[in-house]
């Protein structure tokens, strides 16, 4: 349980680097909510593989084989999250707060369970 709160931890701050770069890049810049919210995804993957392999699951894995996986894991994290953002906000006109809660959401039990099982092992 200690484990999944210092993931949440690590995924709140990763998560309010996203959502400020989807503020700047949709809200302030007028790009597409999706292009923002994925550049934002991710830089926010940068501060959460730090955070994780030092702080959540204190790693000893090498870099060399933690690195690559987590990116892997990260990529289908990306799709979903830029996927979701798409079909409700581009496409489906949702309101791209709305539309980013549900993508974070939906992309939050998969990075634990990856990033448990496979990344950090």
């Amino acid at each position: 349980m200690h484990q999944f709160i210092r993931f949440l931890l690590t995924g709140v701050l990763a998560t309010l680097l996203q959502y400020a770069l989807l503020e700047v890049t949709a809200g302030r810049l007028q790009w597409s909510p999706a292009l923002g919210s994925g550049l934002g995804y991710v830089a926010g993957s940068i501060l959460s593989y730090a955070m994780n392999y030092y702080y959540t699951f204190r790693s000893d894995t090498p870099h060399m084989k933690a690195a690559p996986r987590f990116y892997v894991m990260v990529g289908i994290g990306w799709l979903l999250n830029t996927t979701t953002m798409a079909l409700l906000a581009d496409i489906g006109g949702w309101n791209k707060w709305v539309s980013q809660v549900l993508a974070t959401l939906f992309t939050l039990l998969w990075n634990f369970l990856a990033a448990r099982k496979w990344v950090f092992e």
